[in-house]
């Protein structure tokens, strides 16, 4: 997927989260207060990320590690199954407006369902959230 854009980041300390949104490279920047945060991520079609403890201190800034979010949660229940499959195999061959179309099982969102999306999810079935940010 070249477009990382869209993706749900979220900083919480147990109040209010603080939220915001990637940009098309998947960098992201939310100012928060100091204190120690549960740091998650969440994108439409795939599994959610979380990185609890994450320490922000006044005047520095908190750098996080890449993390690789894994692509096939079609039906968006942070589980990897047969019923991603089944969602993605019923519109399999549809592309961007066809009358069969839908968007969330179009994985690597290159609007047309295929074996690229099938092998994506394939390659992560069995997976939940979330998924560990090493």
């Amino acid at each position: 997927r070249g477009d990382h854009s869209g993706a749900d980041v979220c900083a919480d300390d147990g109040g209010t989260p603080v939220c915001v949104q990637s940009d098309s490279g998947g960098a992201y920047a939310i100012d928060v207060a100091e204190g120690s945060y549960a740091v998650t991520v969440d994108m439409a079609r795939y599994l959610d990320a979380e990185k609890p403890g994450v320490s922000v201190t006044v005047g520095n800034t908190t750098t996080l590690q890449p993390v690789t979010l894994l692509g096939g949660d079609a039906n968006d229940d942070c589980l990897i199954n047969i019923l991603d499959l089944a969602l993605m195999g019923g519109r399999f061959g549809a592309s961007c407006g066809d009358a069969n179309w839908d968007e969330r099982a179009d994985i690597n969102n290159d609007c047309t369902i295929n074996i690229l999306d099938l092998a994506i999810t394939g390659g992560n079935f069995g997976q939940s959230c979330p998924v560990p940010w090493n």
